[in-house]
């Protein structure tokens, strides 16, 4: 799991690394720079939000690239792999404060995916804890359990 709030050499190095020993890599391009459509095809998971998809190359979806998954607010997420796009809709909550609602769609959709669900309950999964973390004040506060997420799912 990589952001861009760290020296870029660092980033590509992990990502090479990565690869090298076939480990999935997750990239939140936050903030956005002008990433090469090389560099972005290395990554197993790109997850950018709304703002920042719109500022990142064409053909980004070849390669190692497995998903992009665009977070949206509430509007969900929109879901790009080669079987086609879906739209996985918001959860609707009582938002409260967003700050730290992407940081915990990343953390939890790289917990699920890791742990062998599918790409769709992972994306779910995230959804629900992102969803979840808004109902609080605070990015941190805001974080829900494991436990938590997957009782709010079988709701």
């Amino acid at each position: 799991m990589l952001q861009n709030e760290i020296p870029f050499w660092v980033i590509e190095k992990a990502v090479d690394i990565a690869m090298e020993h076939e480990v999935p890599t997750i990239f939140d391009p936050a903030p956005v720079d002008h990433f090469s459509v090389s560099f972005l095809q290395k990554i197993t998971y790109l997850t950018p939000n709304e703002t920042e998809f719109k500022q990142l190359p064409d053909n980004i979806l070849q390669g190692n690239t497995e998903a992009l998954l665009v977070t949206r607010g509430k509007d969900g997420v929109r879901v790009c792999d080669a079987s086609g796009d879906a739209d996985i809709a918001a959860v609707n909550v009582d938002v409260k404060d967003s700050t730290g609602a992407g940081d915990t769609f990343n953390g939890a959709f790289a917990v699920a995916i890791t742990t062998g669900k599918t790409l769709r309950d992972s994306v779910c999964f995230a959804n629900q804890a992102a969803a979840q973390s808004t109902t609080k004040i605070g990015a941190q506060v805001g974080m829900p359990l494991f436990e938590d997420i997957e009782a709010n799912l079988k709701k």
